[in-house]
């Protein structure tokens, strides 16, 4: 099993600012060897597995400054790797661990195998921390799930998630992240539960590692003037916009309130729009409301049961 963590010798603290637990230098406990072996220490259980660990020290970077360029990276690295292990687990922050996450699950497409993504809410090294647990299970699953799990999950607070439908819900709760529109692929618990009726099915493995970063979120905001807020996104580089409905999937169609009119303009000048709910939880249904239905027939898409992170 392969296992990407961080960089060996490179810290994303500022020179001279060292905070408990969150980064610093350390120059001799991370390197890839021994990293594993104090890793291997402070979760006995992985040693209790049965697995080939083997782990490959990718980056050392605050998730939060993760940025598509660094999905595509991770995503050439697996599909270097694929051949070579039976199924991998990749650790990150978890600020943005559901965009990386989503990212994977579409650059991957077929991978055929475990990828299981997981992090902590407090380093491994501190009092109380959720991150062994969370390795331990991460582990697990891609160990035990060999041969039936093919896709890209989160594994957090006792929970598997199909990736891109994974959404980070509490800042501070061990129990993260959730999947507020598909259920969790398994539930661990003194069993692990997995439920194989929602599974992927072996597919045709189709990678592709471009991924466009000129994209950007636009919620629908009461009497906000999309002119005013955002004026010519297609002038300024943008490809897609994912414009956050309410509800169902309905805003202000007035022409005075300049939504449908904005999507018009810029569907005109090649801008993709994507649908979706500013509701967590629930289906879109746009061509419910004449201003769903206005702005499905300018070309805008529903992304129906899609996160914010996957759209």
């Amino acid at each position: 099993m392969g296992i990407c963590g961080m960089e060996a010798s490179l810290s994303f603290e500022q020179d001279g600012d060292l905070r408990e637990g969150s980064g610093g230098v350390y120059e001799d406990k991370l390197q890839p060897g021994r990293f594993l072996e104090n890793v291997l220490g402070l979760v006995p259980e992985l040693s209790m597995l049965g697995a080939d660990l083997q782990l490959q020290v990718w980056c050392n970077v605050d998730s939060c400054r993760l940025v598509p360029s660094d999905w595509s990276a991770m995503a050439r690295e697996l599909d270097r790797q694929r051949n070579a292990f039976d199924s991998f687990v990749v650790i990150t922050g978890t600020d943005t661990l559901a965009y990386v996450a989503s990212a994977l699950s579409f650059m991957l497409v077929g991978f055929n195998k475990p990828v299981v993504v997981t992090g902590s809410q407090r380093p491994l090294s501190m009092a109380r921390s959720d991150a062994r647990q969370n390795l331990a299970d991460a582990v697990t699953c891609a160990v035990d799930g060999i041969g039936f799990v093919r896709e890209v999950c989160v594994c957090f607070g006792g929970l598997l998630l199909r990736g891109n439908r994974t959404k980070k819900t509490h800042s501070i709760a061990y129990r993260a992240f959730s999947s507020p529109t598909f259920p969790p692929l398994a539930r661990l618990g003194m069993d692990i539960i997995f439920r194989h009726d929602l599974l992927l099915p072996e597919m045709e493995y189709t990678p592709r590692f471009d991924i466009c970063p000129y994209v950007m979120r636009v919620p629908v905001v009461p009497g906000l003037d999309p002119y005013l807020a955002y004026g010519s996104v297609a002038e300024r580089g943008i490809r897609g916009v994912i414009l956050e409905v309410f509800g169902v999937g309905n805003c202000d169609d007035r022409d005075e309130a300049g939504w449908i009119p904005w999507v018009r303009d810029m569907r005109v000048e090649g801008v993709e729009f994507f649908l979706t709910s500013q509701c967590e939880d629930g289906h879109l249904y746009p061509d419910r409301y004449r201003s769903g239905k206005a702005a499905l027939l300018l070309g805008a898409k529903n992304s129906k049961l899609m996160t914010c992170e996957a759209a």
